[in-house]
């Protein structure tokens, strides 16, 4: 991207930031807050040619190797799931990994007590109960 185009797209920016409309400044208050047109069209198409140019946001993660990066987005990712099924009510108990290539994935839902009872005891699991009072 050459300097010319950059102080183009940072005019374009700041064209589009302000509250003047194509109407003028008077029109754009006595709206309420609806959505302001820009004050010259040109820009803001010439902006938006500029963004669709550019190259995808890269993510970087320092001292990371990409195996290791890849793992922890796909972990995000599980975890993002786990939490909106576990607030939507799909299920009574879920078995997730905790470690492992994808952590906080679920392995397992169940939708009652019972058929996380019976789970458990189809795989001989200790289960071990706490309460703190």
């Amino acid at each position: 991207m050459s300097a010319a185009s950059l102080i183009l797209l940072i005019y374009s920016l700041a064209a589009a930031a302000s509250p003047l409309t194509a109407a003028g400044p008077e029109a754009g208050a006595a709206e309420g807050g609806a959505e302001a047109r820009p004050w010259n069209p040109e820009v803001a198409a010439r902006a938006l040619s500029i963004f669709k140019e550019l190259a995808p946001p890269a993510v970087h993660y320092a001292g990371l190797s990409e195996a290791e990066a890849d793992r922890l987005l796909r972990s995000d990712a599980a975890y993002r799931q786990l939490t909106r099924e576990r607030l939507e009510g799909r299920w009574f108990a879920a078995l997730v990994a905790t470690e492992g290539a994808d952590p906080d994935s679920i392995r397992a839902r169940f939708d009652t007590w019972q058929g996380l009872v019976e789970f458990l005891a189809g795989q001989n699991a200790l289960v071990e109960v706490w309460a703190c009072g």
